[in-house]
């Protein structure tokens, strides 16, 4: 057993003996871009070299996983996943389709992201539906609200808002508490507030009022209390409730492993983890002080599932 004092995070400990992880390896080098599991318990990849790939069997944590690619574009990349109130799964891929796994049929439905007519050329890489059934679709060419009834997307354009001459990248998105969405893009955060005033109000600048120079944003997440926890290219951010500002912001220099966060998550002991380029952190909300470990790098995405955290 080795101990390691430190300096205002404690004592810790690491115990040799045991092992508090699996891995599981592809055959060959594969992304893992988004993870989410079916009502059977199989856990479902999007993945950069494989497209969509599925486990086997159910997931239990005493036999491997072992995945194989399913669906017919299977060469194509996947950047998100998420899962619906009907079970059903939705994935985004790098041909600007939108993919869905019908659960009750056991099908594949493609729609391809079209905009008044014509097909939109761009990655989708984030995927949301909030507590008004209304599903953001996140994407290089915009943010679009898609009508799971009619398959039309609709443009949520951010592009006056932020004063740009075309629609920015939008690279991740939450809801939090008081149902505000949180938008995350390549010129930073946007909040779209959902009070009873039309138009909706967007509010923007947040890291410019905080002097913070990272822009790019890479990771949202609504914590069980309400705070919101921005991952950026270059740090992490912390939004309190109850706060319209970002708070606390931390680099390398105050504990973390890597600037680059590429995922946030949240476990069953509301603890936050981040996973970043070079190994997971665990952030202490009651000492503000990060806990590395260096057991996986390029982290690109993480689920909870079954009080297990799984990391890719």
């Amino acid at each position: 057993i080795l101990w390691i004092g430190t300096r205002g995070g404690g004592i810790v400990y690491f115990d040799f003996r045991q092992h508090s992880y699996m891995q599981y390896h592809s055959k060959k080098h594969n992304e893992i871009s988004a993870q989410v599991a079916d009502k059977d318990g199989r856990i479902w990849l999007g993945t950069y070299h494989e497209g969509i790939m599925r486990s086997d069997q159910p997931y239990a944590k005493s036999r491997p996983l072992n995945f194989s690619p399913v669906g017919n574009q299977k060469e194509v990349p996947v950047f998100c996943a998420t899962k619906d109130s009907c079970s059903n799964l939705w994935f985004g891929n790098a041909s600007g389709n939108l993919i869905c796994y019908d659960w009750s049929s056991d099908s594949f439905h493609i729609y391809p992201l079209n905009y008044l007519g014509k097909k939109v050329n761009s990655y989708i890489v984030a995927l949301m539906i909030d507590t008004r059934y209304r599903f953001w679709v996140c994407t290089s060419a915009g943010l679009y609200l898609f009508d799971r009834q009619t398959g039309h997307f609709e443009l949520f354009s951010l592009r006056e808002a932020l004063k740009e001459d075309a629609e920015p990248w939008v690279t991740a998105i939450c809801e939090d508490k008081q149902r505000n969405i949180w938008i995350g893009t390549a010129k930073g955060i946007v909040r779209l507030s959902q009070v009873n005033v039309r138009p909706l109000k967007m509010v923007h600048g947040y890291e410019e009022k905080e002097n913070i120079g990272a822009r790019v944003v890479s990771a949202l997440l609504t914590g069980t209390d309400g705070t919101v926890y921005v991952g950026y290219k270059n740090g992490f951010g912390i939004i309190p409730v109850g706060e319209d500002r970002i708070a606390s912001f931390y680099t390398v220099k105050d504990g973390l492993c890597n600037d680059c966060i590429d995922c946030i998550v949240e476990d069953e002991k509301k603890r936050i983890w981040l996973g970043s380029i070079s190994g997971i952190s665990r952030y202490s909300r009651q000492q503000h002080v990060f806990y590395n470990y260096y057991i996986s790098s390029s982290n690109k995405s993480v689920m909870l599932f079954k009080n297990t955290l799984f990391w890719g």
